[in-house]
């Protein structure tokens, strides 16, 4: 906040629960050959690419068919570092308790509470992280909230003035906007432009909703997807409800 004072924040007795629960998840790790993938090409020659401290910074996960993570693998050595099976899904269930924290909801998303998780699990089994892990995410996260307005196109739904829904600001979307839009660098400046050109062309005019947030970027989108879900259901309830009083015969301007 502006007056120094931290957005979020745990107890701290959760705290060394928290550190507790962790480090024993961590002392779930299990040590394995690492396995190679199916039909996979191995060269007769390898060229380096990578410095091999980094090589140990490499992470993997495995999912299941629905897309939820079922394992974190680190590799090291030609070894492989799991935590899978139940000792993965206590790791889930952790990261959902850190993440219900009331003043962690609001601003910080469960994938980033699993992302900085591995991340300290994996710099604490290399010995690079002495920090507890509530004392290695808390600056962290508090870093990455920052206001963010967000803007989500609608489909199907044309406006010609703005009006507000909740937090929820529905509007067409102008050529203005099109043109403020910081571009990325990537050296492909004509390929950004043509393909910034072809979205232009294809949402301009439309309807989107804006919403302005405060929280890291995933838990942002997250809130603008919610509040703009709510402010659908509530605009379609009611353009239901004029569209029903509106006689049979003229709801599509043919009247008899």
């Amino acid at each position: 906040m502006a007056d120094g004072t931290p957005l979020i924040s745990i107890h701290p007795e959760a705290q060394t629960r928290f550190d507790e629960q962790i480090k024993e998840l961590a002392e779930c790790l299990e040590v394995r050959p690492a396995q190679k993938m199916p039909h996979c090409y191995t060269p007769d020659a390898v060229v380096t690419v990578i410095d091999p401290e980094d090589i140990q910074k490499i992470r993997l996960s495995k999912t299941d068919a629905s897309g939820r993570r079922t394992a974190i693998i680190f590799k090291h050595q030609g070894q492989e570092i799991v935590l899978d099976g139940e000792a993965h899904d206590n790791f889930v269930r952790f990261c959902e308790t850190v993440q219900r924290g009331k003043t962690i909801k609001p601003y910080i998303s469960l994938v980033t509470v699993e992302d900085t998780a591995t991340e300290w699990i994996h710099q604490t089994y290399f010995e690079k992280e002495t920090l507890g892990f509530t004392q290695f995410a808390l600056p962290m996260w508090e870093k990455s909230i920052q206001p963010m307005d967000i803007v989500l196109p609608l489909g199907g739904l044309s406006v010609q003035t703005e009006f507000d829904l909740g937090r929820v600001t529905v509007g067409p979307l102008r050529e203005a906007f099109f043109k403020s839009v910081q571009l990325p660098e990537t050296g492909d400046d004509a390929g950004i432009i043509k393909g910034m050109e072809q979205i232009r062309t294809k949402l301009q005019g439309r309807g989107a909703a804006k919403i302005a947030t405060r929280a890291e970027p995933k838990r942002a989108y997250e809130i603008a997807i919610e509040e703009t879900e709510r402010a659908m259901s509530m605009l379609a309830f009611f353009l239901h409800k004029c569209w029903c009083q509106v006689p049979r015969e003229r709801r599509f301007g043919l009247e008899r």
